[in-house]
């Protein structure tokens, strides 16, 4: 089997995240993730380009310091701003040959990705939902098919057109090329699979993020809508800034560390103790509780206000993702609110069980789904320095046996 590296950028809020991985069939290993600050992106809007390039930069550059390879080519992933959806059916007709083949789908979606759209839209990618062949309905393109005809059911995403192609022009100035482009919310679709949960009712993602919240509607199997409402879990750690006079990240832990939902009593007894000009300091998780509950039910109350019209006409239910997902309880106190079944999302891939990592794993997923319309495969590293890295890491083994098999497994392709 063909060795494959990808490497996924993602702007979240004041952050670039980088994550490189190596697939292997359906599975991958993740190789290395990346969170780095960044002051010029505040979810929304690019504030300073000099700085996102220089986060960028300096996350490929600790990437090819540990991995021994530079980074070459990423799949970026858009957020849904402004996100709009266009379906159509298009019948495709045989270009190639007397039936059907690959060559007349890949034809028919770069047709797709070239339609007429707003000014300031961008189309992200085309999806195709079914394929439908002499009355027959399939989820993927048969193979061997022996049709005149084939009639494909396609979703275009189309996405900011500024913010898409300003965020493309940091990547390339921080000296990588793209390799792929995917949407936020169908990469979070594919990760959580809320997309085929979403086959018999609806499912809505919840991402939080610092000061933002996306909230993205999967039915039918579709991504449908992606909405923002401007709350995230920074207003809860502000809240613990104010009232204690820490820094953010300080306020951060005790947040993450001390929030119990769960609990109707809070203990009194000091979890933190810190000075200010020689005067000493102590708080507790009563403390820390009165300073972020009424924060935290305010915020499912404006998710449940805005989703409401959509649980009024279908089952569904709530997924919670997102770096501020991590509170004890928050599922239960979201469902106990809302009376919406909810549960919280955190990836299962070994190198990457963070909830503020499931658009960059779920962008994996997507660029995999459309690699049989592709003409050939493609790495996100330098293949030569990294064959290179390969060859040294086993002649060290074998001199000294100072890494393991388990560890070297990690780098190295199966052969079929």
């Amino acid at each position: 089997m063909e060795k494959q590296i990808l490497a996924v950028v993602s702007f979240s809020q004041y952050k670039v995240k980088v994550l490189v991985a190596q697939f292997f069939n359906t599975k991958f290993n993740v190789l290395k993730v990346e969170h780095v600050t960044c002051d010029g992106f505040d979810g929304e809007h690019i504030l300073n380009e000099q700085l996102i390039v220089s986060s960028l930069k300096k996350a490929f550059e600790h990437i090819a310091t540990n991995l021994g390879a530079s980074i070459t080519n990423v799949i970026m992933i858009v957020p849904s701003i402004g996100m709009d959806r266009y379906h159509e059916k298009v019948t495709v007709f045989p270009q190639f040959s007397s039936t059907i083949t690959n060559k007349d789908i890949v034809l028919a979606l770069k047709k797709a990705m070239n339609s007429q759209v707003r000014q300031d839209k961008e189309i992200i990618f085309v999806n195709v939902n079914t394929f439908i062949a002499n009355d027959t309905k399939y989820k993927k393109m048969p193979s061997n098919l022996e049709a005149n005809s084939i009639i494909l059911d396609m979703d275009q995403f189309v996405a900011d057109k500024q913010l898409t192609y300003s965020l493309a022009a940091c990547i390339e100035k921080a000296g990588v090329g793209i390799l792929d482009i995917v949407l936020d919310s169908w990469a979070l679709g594919k990760e959580t699979a809320a997309i085929d949960a979403s086959m018999k009712s609806s499912v809505i993602i919840v991402d939080i993020d610092r000061y933002k919240t996306l909230l993205s509607l999967y039915y039918h199997g579709r991504l449908i809508s992606s909405s923002w409402i401007d709350q995230g879990y920074g207003t809860w750690v502000n809240a613990i800034v104010q009232a204690h006079q820490l820094q953010f990240d300080v306020a951060h832990r005790l947040l993450v560390q001390n929030v119990d939902l769960d609990k109707s009593k809070y203990g009194t007894h000091p979890i933190f103790l810190w000075q200010v000009k020689e005067q000493t300091y102590t708080t507790n998780q009563a403390n820390i509780m009165e300073c972020v509950e009424s924060h935290i039910d305010r915020f499912i109350e404006e998710v449940h206000e805005v989703c409401q019209p959509i649980f009024a006409k279908s089952f569904g239910e709530f997924i919670l993702t997102g770096e501020g997902s991590l509170l004890e309880g928050l599922s239960e106190r979201v469902k106990k609110v809302t009376t919406i079944p909810t549960k919280i999302y955190v990836p299962e891939t070994m190198g990457a069980r963070d909830p503020s990592l499931s658009q960059c794993l779920g962008a994996l997923y997507a660029y995999k789904d459309h690699l049989i319309y592709r003409h050939h495969t493609a790495s996100c590293v330098n293949e030569v320095e990294f064959d290179t890295m390969i060859k040294s890491v086993k002649f060290n083994d074998t001199q000294d046996g100072t890494i393991s098999k388990k560890v070297k497994g990690f780098f190295e392709t199966k052969k079929d």
